[in-house]
């Protein structure tokens, strides 16, 4: 049977230790420190940052708070101790790489809330212009109305046109008759004849002229009320779902102010992040803080 040393474990403070020197609470392995009265974990040399303890120089995080044992180096992948403070390959400071993503980090993050804010300030800003243009296209509805209120005053203006041009052309008929016909006269065409035909044709022109041109106002007139119709519809449809969009954004009056402020700001910590952090890993250090390569 072993015996029990009264010596307690660095590991986990128990005094159950045998005397091959492995904790029976813990079962750590343990060895004897350079005074001899006490004892320290085998093959360890590493402690860890956040708790303190020891661990073995293999791990990469602590066996009891789960603190990465290890810094990775940006530029070769490299891992080191948690003290190494800069690469002793490349020359990259590790801590400082760190503290740059997390400094870099907190700019990107209020970088997207500025833009997400001057993008919804940008929408409702073009909204509220499209609500106007078509607040303003239903105020010049009663122009088109007056526009088409004035149709019969065109069927006048196209019947006494159709009467005159009926007129002219009643005498060229008329004349071209008398060139026809009563060539062999010597007195020609009759003159009661002669008005008696312009008459007619100037009649019957003028008739079927103003037949058509309330045909063509007509037609004209229904055409253009079903397209008022048809426009007034889809304007009023426009402006209920630019309305209905514009009361669903939260608008941020200072979005402009704080989205420069922001730009400012990233910008300004990107230069010095530059300088401090080695030129291989720029883009590594941006793309780690969520930034990207802008």
């Amino acid at each position: 049977m072993q015996k029990l040393i009264p010596v307690a474990c660095p590991g986990c403070g128990s005094q159950e230790i045998r005397d091959d020197l492995v904790c029976l609470s813990c079962g750590s392995r343990l060895a004897w420190s350079q005074d001899g009265h006490s004892l320290r974990l085998a093959g360890v040399n590493h402690q860890c940052p956040g708790c303190g303890r020891m661990n073995d120089k293999n791990n990469r995080f602590c066996g009891i708070c789960g603190e990465p044992l290890v810094l990775a180096c940006p530029v070769c992948a490299g891992e080191h101790p948690q003290d190494t403070r800069v690469c002793p390959v490349h020359g990259v400071r590790l801590l400082g790489f760190q503290r740059a993503v997390a400094r870099l980090r907190e700019f990107a993050v209020n970088m997207q809330v500025a833009e997400a804010r001057l993008e919804c300030f940008q929408k409702a800003e073009a909204l509220t212009q499209e609500i106007a243009r078509l607040e303003a296209g239903q105020a010049g509805g009663s122009t088109q109305k007056a526009d088409s209120e004035a149709l019969p005053g065109l069927v006048v203006l196209y019947a006494l046109a159709a009467w005159f041009l009926a007129f002219v052309l009643a005498v060229v008929l008329a004349n071209l008759s008398e060139a026809l016909y009563y060539s062999d006269y010597s007195h020609g065409m009759p003159q009661m004849h002669r008005d008696a035909l312009i008459g007619k044709l100037t009649v019957g022109g003028g008739v079927f002229g103003t037949v058509l041109a309330f045909l063509l106002a007509w037609h004209q007139s229904n055409v253009s009320s079903s397209n008022e119709e048809a426009a007034h519809e889809e304007s009023v449809n426009r402006l209920r779902d630019c309305r209905e969009k514009l009361s669903r954004i939260r608008v941020h009056p200072d979005a402009v102010a704080l989205h420069r402020q922001c730009r400012k700001e990233l910008d300004a910590a990107l230069s010095a992040c530059a300088q401090e952090v080695h030129k291989d890993a720029f883009d590594l250090l941006k793309e780690r803080a969520g930034i990207g390569l802008q």
